[in-house]
């Protein structure tokens, strides 16, 4: 091939089309992810893989049972221990609002089965986060013992966020974090276990000066939670002049089938969390 070919070609390089295959990163980030704030409800099984460590076949589906959303995430007959871990998540999801905030946590509702597989150890649920673009690899963000939890309701269990990942997630744009829960299930093969709303749970800090107003969620709380058809009340001090509540007279709230007539009926449990606002 003489000069003048080169030249021609390469001429016709710089006037034609050419065109290069896309970079996996590229293509990556190309590629449409899964609704986040649907994966971190746990709307669908498929955007959350599960994996045992036996033979024994878990079964996993939808379930209308929920805290929030349209569905829940249901394993039945689980291996003595299975991780479920998400599809990747954006950091676009309303689920995430407040992730670098001191003091935040990610929280979940786990209902247990209503019989213990192992009633001297009911398990536990360990909770992993992964993100390559932050460097999270598979970071241990806690554990939480089901010994105290309520067998056939829905419990919210709280995983305080490590700062090291607060640090690495606040403020970031990514598109690759995934979740990975350690189920512990002693009693093998036994009960359904549902899994619903995984989120972050913050209150930002306030610097606040003599006669600043604080904002809702701070002071104290209470707790009311009604279980079946059985009428609960509970009173708290409402913090004397100036503390404002649901009712500026009230000190207690109470939940009543008579509110909205006869035949009220609701699954498992309610909870009524009141604070000064």
């Amino acid at each position: 091939m003489n000069g003048k070919s080169l030249l021609q070609m390469f001429a016709l390089g710089l006037t034609g089309s050419w065109i290069f295959p896309a970079s996996p990163a590229a293509a990556q980030s190309a590629a449409v992810l899964p609704d986040s704030n649907a994966v971190m409800g746990f709307e669908s099984p498929a955007l959350w893989v599960a994996k045992g460590n036996s033979a024994i076949a878990t079964t996993v589906s939808a379930t209308a049972t929920r805290t929030q959303g349209s569905s829940a995430y249901s394993l039945a007959s689980p291996a003595n221990q299975i991780t479920l871990t998400s599809v990747p998540v954006a950091s676009t999801a309303i689920a995430l609002k407040g992730v670098g905030d001191v003091g935040a946590t990610f929280q979940a509702d786990i209902m247990l089965p209503i019989v213990a597989g192992n009633p001297i150890n009911r398990g536990s649920l360990q909770l992993f986060l992964s993100s390559p673009s932050r460097r999270l690899n598979n970071v241990l963000i806690g554990n939480v013992d089901f010994t105290p939890i309520r067998l056939g309701l829905y419990t919210t269990l709280k995983f305080p966020i490590p700062d090291g990942v607060r640090t690495a997630l606040a403020g970031a744009s990514f598109g690759d974090l995934t979740f990975q829960f350690m189920l512990n299930s002693p009693g093998t093969g036994a009960g359904t276990y549902l899994l619903d709303n995984l989120r972050v749970h913050s209150a930002p800090l306030v610097k606040a000066n003599a006669g600043t107003k604080t904002p809702p969620g701070y002071g104290g709380s209470v707790d009311l939670v009604a279980i079946g058809n059985t009428p609960t009340a509970q009173q708290f001090d409402a913090g004397g002049a100036g503390a404002r509540w649901l009712s500026s007279q009230a000190r207690y709230c109470r939940l009543d089938d008579g509110a909205t007539g006869p035949g009220l009926r609701w699954h498992g449990v309610i909870h009524l969390h009141l604070y000064r606002g």
